[in-house]
């Protein structure tokens, strides 16, 4: 899910390499922005994909454009994320998309961002939410969607929306989603401030551990047959 900018693609195929990934089943795209798709073109030329996915939102961007001219020339089938979707991944893995919205999200800070793909991964008893740059409408839509199944929200772990923008991971939104963990994926030096004093406050408020790339560098979670998480990154090994 999503491949990190341009100056990432290195570390990325790196830990795919140290994983000894040799083929990648499903691709997803929570949305067309450099800083999420930049790793994908040198990823295709390196390793197989079976299939990709977005949420089908018009953008005319030239790094967008140029993705799908990759996929297409790597024969690469391209498939629209749809509202509700699940996905057997294999070994009792699931994904459920909670978004895109239907309709689209429109007028918001970012309609590109708002539009996001939302993923829920449930493996056993562990799950994980992946939020794309979920903007704070997409996070009152997903509230107003599931307010009959609230336990479609709810998480151990949360790929923190927006790499910890001010403006996302709302109080309301993470009373929801009741993260135990909080992965923000952030360079360390960037034009925004990311992750901001209120994400993080709003976070630890709610008793998430943080864990940020910036500080902590590449981040692993691993669930063995479905027990409880292991963390592994630079700065602590196999933490409970």
């Amino acid at each position: 899910i999503d491949a990190g900018p341009p100056e990432g693609t290195a570390a990325l195929l790196g830990a795919l390499q140290a994983m000894a990934v040799q083929r990648l089943d499903l691709v997803i795209l929570s949305h067309p922005h450099l800083d999420h798709l930049g790793g994908l073109k040198q990823l295709l030329d390196r390793i197989p994909v079976t299939m990709y996915m977005d949420a089908g939102y018009d953008s005319e961007s030239p790094p967008y454009t140029s993705l799908l001219k990759s996929l297409a020339a790597h024969n690469v089938p391209v498939k629209q994320a749809k509202l509700g979707r699940t996905i057997a991944a294999g070994g009792g893995v699931e994904l459920r998309l909670l978004s895109p919205p239907e309709p689209w999200l429109v007028r918001t800070r970012s309609d590109v961002n708002a539009n996001s793909v939302v993923v829920r991964l449930t493996f056993g008893a562990r799950s994980v939410l992946f939020t794309g740059d979920a903007e704070p409408q997409t996070e009152r839509w997903l509230l107003s969607q599931y307010a009959d199944q609230p336990a479609l929200l709810m998480a151990e772990v949360l790929k923190v929306p927006h790499h910890g923008g001010k403006y996302s991971s709302t109080a309301g939104f993470l009373a929801a989603v009741h993260p135990q963990w909080a992965v923000i994926s952030v360079a360390a030096a960037n034009d925004y401030g990311h992750p901001t004093p209120e994400a993080i406050g709003r976070l630890e408020r709610v008793g998430a551990r943080v864990m940020r790339t910036d500080q902590l560098g590449h981040i692993t979670l691993r669930s063995q047959n479905g027990r409880a998480w292991e963390v592994d990154n630079k700065a602590t090994r196999q933490v409970p």
